[in-house]
C-alpha cells in the first residue's frame, strides 16, 4: 500500500487521544513515584517525566483551541502535586549534592524538563485560563532549576549541551525581566556555538535526534531556521534519510535501543520538510510515525509522554508538501563522519538491507571529547555514546525479518558487567586479543575484559554498485595491539545474500586469537560451520518470522575452533556464534575468515544452502581469497576474486605506473586478474564481468580485457618515459566463450 503523508489532523487526533489517557494516569504515577521515591544516581532528585510531559501537552491543545478551559486548571493541579514530590525526598535532601546545597532543591533537577516547565508557562500566558497568582506561583518554579544548569554546563557539538542551550534561551525569553536572564542567554549562547556550522561528536541512534531537535528548537527560538539548508545539519538530514531501515526508522546502532527516540525524528522531518520544501523528508516523518507509533520502547514510554514529543511534529507539518519517496540504492554513508555503508534492494518494508558501521572516534572535536572522559564516566565509549563497533554489521533485514541486530544501550550505569554493551566482543564484528587462546580455554573468558575501549582508527578501501553485486572495503587500523583487519562485504543483490570476508594481518610476529563473531536470538538449528538463526522479538514487539539467517563459516584451515556462548545483548538472552583462530602469526601474513550470511525462508532445507559457495586456491595464498558460486557438484557459474595485500602489487623501483600486470596478477581457478575485485559469471549472454582498479582480466588463455597502453613522462630522477597501464577505476562487459 502507498504510503500517505501524515496531516495536520493526524497529528491533532493523536495528541488528543493521549492527552485524555495522561489525564486517568497521572495521579496514579504521582502516587506510585511517591511510594518508592529515592535518590537517581543521575540526578540525584529525579521525579516521573509523564506528569510534567502531560502538562505540556495539555496546555499546548489548550492554546490550539483543542481542549476546554478547565485543561489549564488540570495543568496547575498537576504541577502543584508534582512539586510536592520533593517533600518524598525529606527536609535535608538538599544538602545531599553539592549543585542543590546552598540553592535548595528545586522542582527537578533534570535539564530534559527545562524546556516542558518553560514553554508550558509561555503557553499558560497566552492561554490566560489562569489567575496572576497562579501564573506567579508557575513562573517561580523555573529558576532555580535553570541555575542548576550552571555548577555543569556541558558543552560540545552534543545533545546534552544543545539541549541546555534550548533551555537557558527559552528561559531567559520567558523570564526577560529576572535579574539571571542576561546570564541564561549568554550560556545558551556560549553552548550553542560549540554546535553552529560543527558536527556532531556522537555516534548513537538514540542520541542524533535528541540533537537534532533541540537544535532545531533552539534555532526556532533564535530566529536562525536558515541553518537548515547550510552544511552540515542539511548532510545530518540527507544521512538519516538513507538509515532508514525497513522496519520504518534509523536502526539502533551505538547507545541506542529497538525504534529508539522515532517520535524525535518525526518532528525534525516535519520541520525540515516545512522549511527546505523537500518531499522525501516528508515520506521520512510519514514512514516513521507509521510504522513506529503502536510499538513500545524499553522506557515503556505513555502515550502522553510520546505525545509530548509530537507536540513539534503537529506544530511544524506542513500539509502542502508533497511526499515523495527516497530512491537511492546501496551507498556509501560518507567515508568522512558518518562512516556506515547500506546496503539495499529498496525502500519497502519488504526490503532487504543491511548497515555496516565503520566510524571510529573521529578527529574532530579533540577538546570536546577531552571533556567528556575528564568530567563524567564514560570508559566503554567511544566518543561520545558510541560503541566498538568498528566494521561491524549493526543490522540486516530480509522478507520483513530481523536477522541481526545490534547490542544495545547498556545494562546498568554507567555501563555494565565486561563493558555491556558497547565492548567489541557484544558486535557483529572481528574481536581480537593480543593472547593464544589455549586449547582448553573457554572464548569467552578470554574476550572478556573491563569494556574499556580501544581507540583505532578506521577507513574506506572502496566502494562500487556492480550489476550483480554491491560491495564495500573498509579497514581498521588498532596500532595498541598491532593489526590491520579488512572487511570485505559483497552483496549478491539477485541471490539476495551476502559474503562477509575479514582479513587479518598484524603488525608484528606475536601470538594473537582473533574471533568472527555473529549474534542472534535464537538458534534453531547447528553444524559444525553454520548456524541458523534470526530474531523472534524486540521488548514486547513480536516480529516477522518469514525469513531466518544462515550464518556459515567456509574456511577449513587447521586450527579454527567453532562454536556458541550464551551472553546477554539488548536485554535479553542471545547466542554467539564465533570462529576463532588462536595461533602464531607473521607480521603482514594475512589470514581470513570467510562467512556468508543467507536470508533463507522458514521452511528451507538448510543442507541445500550449504554447498553452494567454496572457496578456491589462488596463486597468491594468503594474500588473495575467491570463491565459486554453483549448485551443488555442477560446475561453477560465478566467481569472486578479491585482493586483501594491497601492496604486493607495487614495485620496488621509484617509477610510474608503480606496478605492472604481471607484479599484480593472480589466478584463482579460470582467472588470472590484476584487479582488486573480479566478479565474472556465466549465462545465457554470454560470459560477463565486474572488475575495478584493474588493468588486465583473463579468462583461461584469453584476454577479455585490457587498458591500452600509455607513455608516463616526468619519471622522477631524470629516468626516460616509460609505457604502461594505467588502471582504470571499474569495469564491466560480456563478451563471447569461446
Amino acid at each position: 500500500m502507498e504510503l500517505a503523508s501524515v496531516t495536520r489532523k493526524e497529528y491533532e487526533d493523536f495528541l488528543t487521544r493521549a492527552a485524555e489517557e495522561g489525564r486517568g494516569q497521572w495521579r496514579e504515577v504521582i502516587r506510585a513515584w511517591r511510594e518508592q521515591a529515592g535518590p537517581n544516581p543521575l540526578w540525584g532528585y529525579n521525579p516521573p517525566q509523564m506528569p510534567l510531559r502531560l502538562a505540556f501537552l495539555l496546555s499546548y491543545l489548550r492554546a490550539q483551541g483543542l481542549v476546554a478551559p478547565e485543561a489549564s486548571t488540570e495543568v496547575l493541579e498537576i504541577l502543584r502535586a508534582f512539586s510536592d514530590l520533593r517533600s518524598a525526598m525529606g527536609q535535608d535532601f538538599a544538602k545531599v549534592r553539592a549543585e542543590t546545597r546552598d540553592l535548595g532543591l528545586p522542582v527537578f533537577v533534570n535539564i530534559f524538563y527545562i524546556p516542558l516547565l518553560a514553554r508550558t508557562i509561555d503557553l499558560q500566558r497566552k492561554v490566560g485560563d489562569l489567575s496572576p497568582e497562579d501564573l506567579a506561583w508557575l513562573e517561580q518554579l523555573l529558576p532555580d532549576t535553570v541555575n542548576v544548569v550552571f555548577a555543569h554546563p556541558e558543552w560540545g557539538a552534543m545533545n546534552r549541551a544543545i539541549l541546555r542551550s534550548e533551555g537557558l534561551m527559552l528561559a531567559a525569553q520567558v523570564l526577560p525581566r529576572h535579574p539571571d536572564a542576561p546570564r541564561w542567554r549568554r550560556m545558551a549562547e556560549i553552548i550553542a556555538d560549540d554546535n553552529l556550522d560543527r558536527w556532531e561528536i556522537e555516534d548513537a541512534t538514540t542520541y542524533h535526534p535528541v540533537w537534532l531537535v533541540h537544535f532545531s528548537r533552539y534555532l526556532e527560538l533564535t530566529g536562525q531556521l536558515e541553518r537548515l539548508q547550510r552544511p552540515p545539519l542539511r548532510w545530518y538530514l540527507d544521512y538519516f534519510v538513507e538509515l532508514i531501515a525497513p522496519h520504518g526508522t534509523v536502526p539502533d546502532f551505538g547507545d541506542g535501543e529497538w525504534r529508539s527516540t522515532w517520535f524525535l525524528l518525526v518532528a525534525v522531518f516535519e520541520l525540515a520538510a516545512r522549511e527546505l520544501r523537500d518531499g522525501r523528508y516528508k515520506w521520512v516523518a510519514a514512514r516513521i510515525f507509521r510504522s513506529c507509533r503502536e510499538n513500545g520502547t524499553l522506557e515503556k514510554l505513555t502515550p502522553s509522554d510520546v505525545a509530548s514529543h509530537l507536540v513539534f511534529a503537529h506544530q511544524w507539518c506542513d500539509d502542502t508538501v508533497a511526499l515523495q519517496e527516497p530512491d537511492t540504492p546501496s551507498k556509501d554513508l560518507d567515508e568522512l563522519i558518518a562512516k556506515k555503508v547500506v546496503f539495499r534492494n529498496g525502500w519497502s518494508p519488504k526490503s532487504t538491507y543491511l548497515l555496516l558501521n565503520y566510524r571510529d572516534e573521529g578527529d574532530w572535536g579533540w577538546l570536546d571529547r577531552q571533556y567528556l572522559r575528564d568530567t563524567i564516566s564514560v570508559e566503554e565509549e567511544k566518543m561520545h555514546h558510541g560503541h566498538a563497533d568498528e566494521n561491524s554489521v549493526v543490522f540486516l533485514m530480509s522478507e520483513g525479518a530481523l536477522l541481526l541486530h545490534d547490542a544495545g544501550y547498556r545494562s546498568d550505569l554507567p555501563s555494565g558487567r565486561f563493558g555491556a554493551y558497547r565492548a567489541d566482543y557484544f558486535h557483529n564484528r572481528l574481536v581480537v586479543r593480543a593472547e593464544k587462546l589455549d586449547r582448553d580455554q573457554d572464548v569467552y573468558e578470554l574476550l572478556r575484559n573491563s569494556g574499556a575501549y580501544r581507540p583505532v582508527r578506521t577507513k574506506r578501501i572502496d566502494f562500487a554498485r556492480l550489476k550483480k553485486i554491491d560491495y564495500s572495503r573498509t579497514r581498521v587500523e588498532d596500532d595498541r595491539l598491532g593489526y590491520t583487519w579488512d572487511r570485505i562485504v559483497v552483496y549478491r543483490k539477485e541471490a539476495g545474500d551476502f559474503v562477509v570476508v575479514d582479513a587479518f594481518a598484524p603488525t608484528r610476529d606475536d601470538y594473537f586469537t582473533p574471533a568472527c563473531l555473529w549474534h542472534t536470538q535464537v538458534v534453531l538449528e547447528r553444524g559444525d560451520n553454520y548456524i541458523l538463526g534470526g530474531y523472534t522479538h524486540m521488548f514486547d514487539e513480536k516480529l516477522p518470522d518469514s525469513r531466518r539467517l544462515l550464518v556459515q563459516f567456509l574456511d577449513v584451515e587447521p586450527g579454527r575452533r567453532r562454536g556458541v556462548f550464551e551472553i546477554e545483548r539488548h536485554y535479553d538472552k542471545e547466542w554467539c556464534f564465533y570462529e576463532a583462530f588462536p595461533s602464531h602469526f607473521l607480521a603482514g601474513r594475512w589470514t581470513i575468515f570467510v562467512t556468508r550470511l543467507v536470508p533463507v525462508e522458514s521452511s528451507a532445507n538448510v543442507e541445500n544452502e550449504l554447498g553452494r559457495a567454496r572457496l578456491l586456491q589462488t596463486s597468491w595464498n594468503d594474500a588473495a581469497v575467491a570463491l565459486t558460486f554453483g549448485e551443488g557438484t555442477a560446475e561453477p557459474s560465478e566467481w569472486l576474486v578479491v585482493k586483501l595485500d594491497l601492496e604486493r602489487e607495487r614495485l620496488r623501483e621509484n617509477v610510474r605506473p608503480r606496478y605492472t600486470f604481471e607484479s599484480g596478477a593472480v589466478t584463482a581457478g579460470p582467472i588470472t586478474t590484476d584487479a582488486h575485485l573480479a566478479h565474472v559469471w556465466r549465462d545465457a549472454s554470454g560470459l560477463s564481468f565486474s572488475a575495478t582498479v584493474v588493468t588486465e582480466l583473463r579468462w583461461k588463455d584469453r584476454t577479455i580485457f585490457q587498458v591500452p597502453l600509455s607513455t608516463f613522462g616526468l619519471q622522477l630522477d631524470g629516468q626516460p618515459d616509460r609505457e604502461g597501464r594505467a588502471k582504470w577505476r571499474l569495469w564491466e562487459d560480456t563478451v563471447t566463450e569461446d
